[in-house]
């Protein structure tokens, strides 16, 4: 969008879900398609697809990787944009939903489980989990080393957890869900 006027439209998968700005390239997850789309910025194509796990929604960039929640499969996919969009999937727990970058390290909510995973971007199958005290809706927020998650539903609140000691510190309620 340019000046409020469409500039171009790109064809990709079924339901683009999520899309991520790596370099040149912006990869967009196709969640009925179970595919991402890698669109050249340059030339305003896209130049290939790459298959994922089942329903990819939630996305994230860093360095060379552009990494995928897959909420059917229950796993991330890693995609290694440099060579060749290679495809490595990790398990992750129930139905994951969002995802935040912090430090190197990716936190993952999951509608299905009262955890936050975590993986170790440099061990990529180093996952790690942080109690919650409510399911995740999904949303999540950093500032400084704190990662903030929120939940809904019949418990409105927010755990605050500390990435320097991997804990959840506590968590704060709303006395009416908005």
């Amino acid at each position: 969008i340019l000046n409020g006027n469409t500039v171009s439209t790109v064809n990709v998968g079924s339901y683009p879900a999520y899309a991520v700005v790596l370099g040149t390239k912006v990869y967009t997850s196709n969640y009925s398609s179970d595919t991402v789309s890698v669109i050249d910025t340059e030339n305003g194509n896209t130049v290939s697809t790459v298959n994922v796990g089942d329903a990819p929604y939630a996305m994230v960039a860093l360095g060379t990787k552009v990494y995928v929640a897959n909420q059917a499969s229950d796993t991330v996919s890693i995609i290694d944009t440099e060579n060749s969009n290679s495809v490595v999937n990790i398990n992750v727990g129930d139905s994951p939903q969002d995802m935040i970058v912090l430090n190197s390290k990716i936190y993952i909510t999951h509608t299905g489980e009262n955890l936050l995973y975590i993986i170790d971007t440099a061990n990529s199958n180093a996952v790690s989990t942080v109690g919650m005290s409510y399911i995740p809706v999904g949303y999540m927020g950093v500032l400084g080393s704190k990662v903030f998650v929120s939940h809904g539903g019949g418990n409105p609140s927010v755990t605050i957890v500390d990435t320097a000691s991997g804990n959840s510190t506590s968590t704060v309620g709303f006395p009416n869900n908005p």
